[in-house]
């Protein structure tokens, strides 16, 4: 059997350029058409409940290894706001919620295509993205447009599964469709309460990529600062 290489896809392939300013970016995107609506809220008061949202739901994934659909989130965050919108303004807020950042804020991981393209002469790819408020079908599109998806034979993204990295089944799963199994897998990513943990529950090898941060990797862990270490990595782990 092959083996297999199963990536995430936030801080590891691709990259938000202005992380700091999402929450007040889309404040502002989602407060411009409440109040085209009638109703209106701070812009400050809007991003700090976005926030909170978005500490929620990172918060459910990582303990729970279960996601909250950006559906469920919205509602969250309307609700928290003291906001009722329905129907048609209900469909417009959604849009700009998940789909805010635009391609020009997203951005490709240094040498991430080209990493993809020598290991997928080798090894079976996969993506394994933990969503946020960002589903599969807004991602499917920038991937493509990145010239990445055409590498990964398997893309899996929690919102359509409703379970999300650390838990076990999103890795188990995913390797089933893309006919691997766990001893002859490994899985890289930079986040260690749901990559790495993730990846050993799964059984699969773990590689925690730090993005040029200094640091030790923890015992049974390996480590790469930049994504052009990966294939060697991989052919001194599976010699």
């Amino acid at each position: 059997m092959d083996y297999a290489v199963t990536f995430d896809l936030w801080n590891t392939l691709i990259y938000e350029k202005h992380y700091d300013q999402a929450a007040d970016r889309l404040a502002k995107n989602l407060g411009r058409v409440l109040a085209a609506a009638g109703p209106s809220i701070r812009e400050d008061r809007l991003a700090a409940i976005i926030e909170e949202c978005r500490q929620m739901v990172m918060a459910r994934q990582v303990k729970e290894g279960l996601d909250i659909l950006p559906e469920e989130q919205l509602y969250w965050i309307l609700g928290r706001a003291g906001l009722t919108p329905t129907g048609e303004l209900t469909g417009e807020l959604m849009g700009y919620y998940t789909s805010a950042r635009g391609r020009g804020e997203i951005l490709v991981m240094e040498q991430a295509g080209e990493v993809l393209a020598v290991l997928a002469e080798k090894y079976r790819l996969a993506l394994i993205c933990n969503t946020g408020r960002t589903p599969g079908r807004v991602i499917r599109p920038w991937l493509a447009a990145a010239g990445l998806s055409k590498y990964l034979q398997v893309l899996t993204f929690s919102n359509e599964l409703g379970i999300a990295k650390p838990n076990r089944d999103i890795f188990t799963r995913t390797l089933g469709e893309l006919g691997a199994v766990a001893e002859r897998a490994a899985h890289i990513g930079d986040d260690p309460r749901t990559d790495v943990k993730g990846a050993l529950t799964a059984g699969m090898v773990p590689i925690w990529f730090t993005s040029g941060q200094e640091g030790d990797a923890p015992q049974g862990v390996w480590r790469v600062q930049h994504l052009s270490q990966l294939p060697g990595l991989l052919e001194s782990i599976w010699a």
